[in-house]
């Protein structure tokens, strides 16, 4: 992996008024708060006249030309009653050179990778880092090491409550060790599939045209931290019968009794009542006619649940479908009538993840859901 410095570009106001959560996690009520503040980031991702507002901040000084850096991004949080801490960088990756490896393992919607190449030509720059993850054990201890001794250039909390601690890198010596610590890495994709094939298709474009290639803002951490956390991403079908629905179920699964309580690590539906679902010998083997020999619960609910249960193609993401990493608002939308039948998917294991990744197989839209993510915004990279 060619791991790359970049000249950040950040925020001089307060911090937490210019970033935003990753911008495909935003619910409705957040997005109305963060469209009030006057220059958030989201402005320059969404907004018709983007470019006029980014020449407007930088000629005003409300966004800072830095020295070629790195950044190095610790983010601090609770989950299931654990703190939990995470450490990464953020650089950029030279996606045009043979020697950098990005493996994909969910498949792309093109009304997506469309609004993000607009976005990205729009601005000529990219406000919110791909997330990339390492096969590298002593990651985190070596970034570590790198801070030990610093205070953080800035700090903010986000909505969710996770801690961002940032340290700016531009020493050219520590620049060169991150570079050479990830040379020989391969790169697992862990959420940005839209952005980066959305450069990929600029920069086939450009090279056509004799230009430069871009290269792909990114955050890289290790795939081993163990406050790398891989949730399910839950389906909630908007229509559909649900007795219908749950009668169609047995065909191809075992489908328990109503149950009180629900454990989040097994997959199971909810239509009013929680029932768990193993799948029989005649979905396994569905699933095996395809091809795949190992299969997922996810792959049974995208390749077998929602189109022969609910009749909803996989490429039509959106159209009666829609997708959330919270149980608790998954089951939310069941009971307000929103949804007519959740679809529970438990977490991954970061085995099953590499096993994915390392095949070659692409996974359906919205598989998996890795937390926390990285907010927009925490630094700004011109492309052009």
């Amino acid at each position: 992996m060619i791991f790359k410095p970049f000249t950040p570009y950040t925020f001089t106001g307060e911090i937490s008024d210019f970033i935003s959560p990753a911008l495909d996690t935003i619910r409705p009520l957040e997005l109305k708060t963060l469209q009030k503040r006057k220059y958030n980031v989201l402005k320059l991702t969404s907004k018709e006249n983007a470019k006029s507002i980014l020449d407007f901040m930088l000629s005003n000084g409300l966004l800072s030309k830095g020295k070629e850096s790195m950044l190095i991004l610790e983010q601090k949080f609770s989950y299931l009653g654990q703190k939990q801490s995470r450490i990464g960088v953020i650089g950029t990756i030279d996606i045009s050179d043979k020697e950098t490896i990005l493996l994909p393992h969910e498949m792309t919607i093109k009304k997506y990778v469309k609004y993000r190449k607009r976005a990205f030509e729009r601005i000529q720059s990219q406000v919110e880092p791909v997330f990339i993850t390492v096969a590298e054990k002593d990651l985190d201890s070596f970034l570590h090491s790198l801070v030990l001794h610093r205070s953080p250039d800035m700090s903010f909390v986000e909505p969710a409550g996770v801690l961002n601690n940032v340290y700016i890198i531009p020493d050219s010596g520590i620049l060169r060790e991150v570079q050479k610590k990830l040379k020989n890495s391969t790169g697992f994709v862990a959420d940005g599939h839209h952005r980066l094939q959305a450069l990929k298709e600029i920069n086939k474009k450009r090279l056509s045209e004799g230009k430069y290639q871009y290269s792909l803002f990114s955050y890289v951490t290790s795939l081993y931290s163990e406050s790398l956390l891989i949730s399910g991403i839950h389906r909630i079908v908007t229509g559909g019968e649900r007795e219908n629905a749950r009668s169609k179920l047995g065909r191809y699964f075992t489908v328990s009794e109503p149950m009180e309580h629900f454990s989040g690590y097994k997959m199971g539906i909810y239509n009013g009542e929680f029932r768990e679902i193993k799948p029989t010998s005649i979905s396994s083997n569905l699933i095996n006619n395809k091809g795949i020999s190992d299969a997922l619960n996810v792959d049974y609910s995208d390749l077998l649940i929602l189109p022969h249960i609910f009749s909803i193609d996989l490429g039509t993401i959106g159209k009666g479908v829609t997708y959330t990493p919270s149980q608790q608002e998954a089951i939310e939308m069941v009971k307000s009538g929103k949804g007519g039948t959740a679809i529970l998917i438990p977490p991954l294991d970061k085995k099953q993840f590499m096993d994915v990744v390392t095949s070659g197989r692409i996974l359906g839209p919205k598989s998996t859901f890795f937390f926390p993510k990285i907010p927009a915004g925490i630094a700004i990279y011109k492309m052009g």
